[in-house]
C-alpha cells in the first residue's frame, strides 16, 4: 500500500505527498470526479508513482475551479518549489486527466516542468471561449473570475508536452483549438470519448503510456498509442472522428 503524507493547506484544496526512490518528481492533478459534495479523490496514484518508484505531489480542488480558485495556483507552485529544493529531482513531471490535465498544462507555464502529460484536457471552460461546451455547468457557474482562461502560451523552448484526446464531438471542441508546436505531441483516439484514460487503464496501457512519456521514448509511445487506436492529430484524424461519431466540424481546422 502506497503511503500518502497529507499536507496541511487551504481547506478548499487537498494535498498529499508520496516519497519515491527515483530522481523523478511528479505533480498529479485530480479531475472533477462525480460526487459534488466531496473532495475529488487523488488520481493516477499507481501510474504517477510508477508503481511506487517516483515521488508525487497529489493535488485535488474541491471547488473544481480549473485553477481559478484564488490562491490555488500559488499554493501548487509553492509546494512544488519546496519539494524541488528538498529532493533536487532531475525530472519534474506535471500530469492530470480532464480538469487535472488543464491544470498540469497551465502549471507548466509558470514553473519549470520537464514533461507534461494531459489526458482529455479542456482547452477552456470559459463560456465566452467555448460556447459549445455544456458540461460541468454546476461548477463553471461558480467561477467568479476566469484568471486562467485557456491553454495557451505553452513554452516552446523547454519541456515536452504529451496530450491525448478522444474523438467525439465534445472532445473535438477542445482538441481542435489546441496549439500546434514542435515540443507538443498530440494524439487523437477517434473511437474514444472523454473517458480515454479509463479505457487505456482497462487495456493495461495507461502506465506504459505514462512511462514512455516520462522516459522520452517516442517510438514506444507511438506503438502504444497505435495499439490503442490512437493517431497523430491531423486532418486524417478529423475524418476518422467524423466517421465514428457523425458530427460536422465547424470553424477553422487544425
Amino acid at each position: 500500500m502506497l503511503a500518502l503524507q497529507p499536507i496541511q493547506t487551504d481547506t478548499r484544496f487537498s494535498f498529499a505527498f508520496a516519497k519515491g526512490k527515483s530522481d523523478v518528481l511528479v505533480l498529479a492533478c485530480s479531475g472533477v470526479a462525480t460526487r459534488r459534495s466531496e473532495m475529488p479523490p487523488f488520481e493516477f496514484v499507481n501510474a504517477a508513482t510508477g508503481g511506487g518508484k517516483h515521488s508525487v505531489l497529489f493535488v485535488s480542488d474541491r471547488t473544481r475551479s480549473w485553477l481559478n480558485a484564488p490562491g490555488l495556483q500559488e499554493e501548487i507552485t509553492g509546494q512544488m518549489e519546496k519539494l524541488v529544493a528538498r529532493l533536487s529531482p532531475s525530472v519534474v513531471v506535471a500530469m492530470g486527466n480532464s480538469m487535472g490535465g488543464f491544470m498540469a498544462l497551465n502549471i507548466s507555464r509558470v514553473m519549470p516542468v520537464d514533461v507534461t502529460i494531459a489526458f482529455t484536457p479542456q482547452y477552456s471552460v470559459d463560456p465566452r471561449i467555448v460556447p459549445e461546451e455544456n458540461r460541468w455547468k454546476f461548477f463553471r457557474e461558480k467561477i467568479a473570475e476566469y484568471i486562467v482562461q485557456r491553454v495557451e502560451d505553452l513554452p516552446v523552448d523547454r519541456g515536452r508536452y504529451y496530450v491525448f484526446h478522444g474523438g467525439e464531438w465534445n472532445e473535438y471542441i477542445h482538441w481542435s483549438r489546441f496549439p500546434v508546436q514542435e515540443n507538443l505531441r498530440h494524439y487523437i483516439f477517434p473511437s474514444e470519448d472523454h473517458n480515454l484514460a479509463r479505457s487505456l487503464k482497462k487495456k493495461g496501457l495507461l502506465g506504459p503510456v505514462i512511462n514512455a512519456c516520462i522516459e522520452g521514448r517516442p517510438r514506444v509511445l507511438r506503438e502504444l498509442t497505435r495499439n490503442a487506436g490512437g493517431e497523430w492529430r491531423n486532418k486524417k484524424a478529423i475524418q476518422r472522428c467524423r466517421q465514428f461519431h457523425r458530427y460536422e466540424e465547424t470553424g477553422e481546422m487544425i
